[in-house]
This record gives structure tokens, C-alpha cells and sequence, in this order.
């Protein structure tokens, strides 16, 4: 009972610090189509566990471990390995298509040609779902939603419900909230780019 208290203190503690994010207008309608896409967008944040960032944003560091982090779990068979397979290399050229997809900008600067970093564990699944989407200005939204996750292991449709996870057995828990300015851009191809975020972790 009092560890459901700290939880639930916890999840409300981590709404009310999001509330002063930025102004927005009412919620817009979310179009099931268009959730979907936001779901999978900001599933890609929260496994890397992207830090938040302000509206300048992130740090070429920030960056570079999300470009990093996203490739060695999306990406790995396309990328060399060590001989026994524990550390990957990342060119920089494929460190510049993730930060211009996702964040619409690149590093100033590498360090080398490519990247070693650890190959992923691969030892949960986190993704997110997107909550609310008010309009904040010309082709831009304030962005709202859950973090969850489940043990790797776990098959299940990460844009469901908690009630048809519950229902169908699925052991998912809420790791968090967050919130992101996201704007709709369409060179080099229609898509959203995050521009701003910040996310509370209130898993224990």
C-alpha cells in the first residue's frame, strides 16, 4: 500500500512539473492514423531515453547518444561489429540521417569517422504513446504522453490500451510522462521533428 502511494505521488508530481511546459491551445482531435505515426516518433526518445532539452536545443552530446543509442537498437545488423560482437561502429554519415530525420539538425562537429559504442542489451522494450496534441503555432504542436515498458521478451501492440494489455495478460508498467514541442517540416520528406522536450522518469 504505501509503495501504490509513492507511485501514484510520483506520477502526479511528474504531471504537474510538465504543466508549465509551454502554452498551447485546446486539444486537437488525434487522428488514429496520425497517433500512430506520434507513438512510434516518441517510442524512438524513450528507448534511447533522451534526456530533455530546452527550445535552443539539444547538445551535440544529446545527440550523438540518441543517434548512437537509436542505430544500435534499430540498426544493428547493418553496422560493423568487434569480432566478438560486443561493440559496434557507426559512421558519421549515419549519426547525421538520425539527428536530421528526428531533431531537423546536425552535429557542428565529429570527432573521427566513426563511432564505437556497445552493442544494445536488448533487456526491455520501451516505447510511448502520445496522450494529447494541442496546436501551438503554424505546423507546430505541443505533444503529451506515457512512457511504458515491458521485458523484452514481452509480444504485444504497443499502441493498445492498458485496459487490452491488462485484458490480454501483458505485464506493461508506466516509466514515465513527457512532452514535446514537435513541428511538421517537408524537406527532405514529410515528417516531424522534435524541437523541444522534456520527460520525467517515475519508475522506481
Amino acid at each position: 500500500m504505501k509503495k501504490a502511494l509513492v507511485v501514484i505521488a510520483l506520477l502526479l508530481a511528474a504531471q504537474a512539473a510538465l504543466l508549465g511546459f509551454a502554452p498551447a491551445q485546446s486539444p486537437a482531435p488525434l487522428d488514429p492514423q496520425e497517433k500512430r505515426k506520434l507513438d512510434t516518433f516518441f517510442s524512438n526518445f524513450a528507448e534511447t531515453m533522451m534526456p530533455s532539452f530546452p527550445a535552443a536545443g539539444p547538445s551535440d552530446k544529446q545527440m550523438l547518444e540518441f543517434a548512437t543509442t537509436h542505430l544500435a537498437i534499430n540498426a544493428e545488423n547493418s553496422l560493423k561489429k568487434s569480432p566478438d560482437a560486443m561493440t559496434l561502429f557507426i559512421p558519421t554519415d549515419r549519426v547525421d540521417a538520425v539527428t536530421e530525420k528526428y531533431l531537423g539538425r546536425k552535429l557542428s562537429h565529429h570527432s573521427g569517422n566513426r563511432y564505437a559504442v556497445p552493442a544494445a542489451s536488448g533487456e526491455i522494450y520501451v516505447f510511448a504513446q502520445v496522450d494529447k496534441l494541442s496546436p501551438l503555432g503554424p505546423d507546430t504542436f505541443v505533444a503529451e504522453g506515457t512512457v511504458y515498458y515491458a521485458s523484452s521478451g514481452e509480444t504485444l501492440d504497443p499502441h493498445a490500451s492498458p485496459s487490452a494489455w491488462k485484458k490480454a495478460r501483458k505485464t506493461v508498467q508506466p516509466s514515465g510522462f513527457f512532452k514535446g514541442v514537435v513541428r511538421k517540416v517537408q524537406e527532405p520528406g514529410p515528417r516531424f521533428v522534435l524541437v523541444q522536450y522534456d520527460m520525467v522518469r517515475t519508475d522506481m
